[in-house]
């Protein structure tokens, strides 16, 4: 026996093997529910009750439908297509593919055009300033880096990113070795 069909529970007259089709969802046009929507606003307190039996709806449809409409206007009321979304074919594929290439290609120039800027202001500054002066080399390379990586920003003016570290941590105490005390 199929979903589609259900065994009628025996009666008198009835086969016991008798097979009805089970019912179809039903289902309404935007029409039809824009109309039921008006006559359910035109409705007093006590007949949006007999409206929905006579439709043979639910408040939940109604509901649906009222908030559907405030959302989207009269295209809301259409019907929503269910289930999976179309993949796409090969030329949406193609574009979507060219569109990621693009926004790479875009965001490695940002980076090169800061690159350059930076090399252009960092040429004439020292490298070799003692730790915890800050250095002008220092304070361009903390600056960049909120736009550039930071290793590509200290392979560009080669400059190590170890010692970019240990220069921009404060400087603190020497340790105590372990046999002295």
């Amino acid at each position: 026996m199929s979903k589609s069909q259900k065994r009628r529970p025996s009666s008198g007259s009835a086969s016991p093997s008798e097979v009805v089709a089970a019912k179809k969802r039903r289902v309404f046009s935007p029409a039809e529910k824009l109309r039921i929507i008006r006559d359910a606003a035109a409705c007093g307190p006590g007949e949006q009750a007999a409206l929905l039996r006579r439709e043979g709806i639910y408040s939940s449809h109604l509901t649906t439908w009222r908030r559907q409409l405030e959302t989207h206007g009269t295209v809301g009321v259409f019907a929503i297509k269910r289930g999976r979304k179309p993949k796409l074919d090969d030329k949406d594929r193609k574009i979507a593919l060219l569109e990621k290439q693009l926004r790479a290609a875009e965001k490695e120039l940002e980076i090169r055009q800061a690159l350059i800027e930076f090399q252009k202001k960092s040429l004439g500054a020292p490298r070799d300033q003692p730790p915890g002066t800050g250095g002008s080399l220092m304070t361009a390379l903390s600056s960049l880096s909120s736009a550039v990586p930071l290793r590509r920003a200290c392979e560009s003016v080669g400059f190590s990113r170890a010692t970019f570290y240990r220069r921009r941590a404060p400087a603190t105490k020497p340790r105590a070795k372990r046999g002295s005390r």
